[in-house]
């Protein structure tokens, strides 16, 4: 009986997920673009993307060696189980889901596997700002809002790290500061906060192994090089590699976010009007050797169509941001 309650509890947050991500999509468009869509990715698609999951458990089993031995087996329930949250809860609240079945599960301290998911994140943040560099260097320069964001980024990922290796290397000074702060607490909670604070450092351990440092971040670099190759399947599997994004016509880049508002005018009005004014401002993309750089936040935004997906281009083009009005 509880594993039936389950299945329709499931079914139902599936159901309200899927009605709030097209509530506001011309369904006719929807169906048309998948009755046209190439399915012969389907099976490249799926191996890159357990590709992609198994070198998130070997990284993961690799970063919670100062915890424990696991095998990449043993991690990824939980690992996918969080990820599967990911995609219903916001804000990656997935990841204490992840934590709670993967420390009852082994017996491991909250902190501890927590203290690993970050570590996680500040390594797929690392990977991500290394291979916006390098598309960077070969395609047209990106707008000052991202470019401010990428800075932001990069900022907080080089302070994460600084934090890290003071905890890691200076770890008596980190609870003497502890205990002065805490000392007005109740006895049991400043111990409580000692033992979470020395489960922290056991779990960041591992990057005092220069080698495994290098090894992790090698890891997440194929990581999000075959999570892009996912992307770039996915639009081609819908027609949305031929934007030529890019390409630069005569009017060069300040062309294109002089008339991008114009284009986003016409995405709810003229949609045949609103795809030529997008192909107007990049050109094709099959005669430009540059026209196939833009990528979209997930693989699983190709689904979105090409009208929602061009308006978004035309937006940041615009430095309006993908979301402004």
């Amino acid at each position: 009986m509880k594993g039936f309650i389950s299945l329709i509890v499931g079914l139902l947050v599936t159901a309200l997920a899927l009605t709030y991500a097209l509530w506001d999509v011309d369904v006719a468009e929807f169906s048309a673009l998948f009755r046209s869509a190439n399915y012969w990715v389907i099976a490249p698609f799926l191996g890159l993307l357990t590709a992609h999951f198994w070198l998130k458990a070997l990284r993961w089993v690799a970063i919670l060696r100062p915890l424990g031995r696991f095998t990449p087996a043993q991690v990824t329930p939980a690992m996918m189980i969080g990820f599967g949250a990911n995609n219903v809860v916001p804000a990656h609240l997935g990841e204490l889901l992840r934590t709670v079945v993967f420390a009852r599960r082994f017996g491991k301290p909250y902190s501890g596997v927590l203290a690993s998911l970050v570590l996680e994140r500040i390594f797929d943040v690392t990977a991500i700002l290394l291979l916006y560099l390098f598309a960077a260097s070969i395609t047209r320069p990106p707008t000052e809002v991202l470019t401010s964001v990428v800075l932001i980024a990069a900022g907080m990922t080089a302070g994460a790290f600084a934090v890290i290796l003071f905890v890691l290397w200076k770890p008596h000074r980190v609870l003497s500061m502890w205990n002065r702060v805490a000392r007005w607490l109740p006895a049991h909670l400043q111990e409580r906060g000692e033992t979470v604070l020395q489960n922290v450092v056991l779990a960041l351990s591992s990057l005092k192994a220069p080698g495994l440092l290098i090894v992790l971040l090698g890891n997440s670099l194929l990581q999000w090089t075959l999570a892009a190759g996912n992307i770039w399947l996915a639009m081609w599997a819908f027609g949305l590699n031929d934007l030529g994004i890019g390409h630069r016509d005569s009017s060069g880049s300040d062309g294109a976010r002089r008339n991008g508002p114009q284009c986003t005018g016409l995405h709810r009005t003229h949609p045949s009007r609103f795809r030529a004014c997008a192909r107007s401002l990049w050109g094709n993309a099959r005669s430009s050797p540059g026209g196939q750089h833009f990528l979209p936040r997930s693989s699983m935004g190709a689904s979105h169509g090409y009208r929602g997906r061009v308006l978004r281009i035309c937006r940041i083009t615009s430095g309006r941001g993908p979301t402004g009005g």
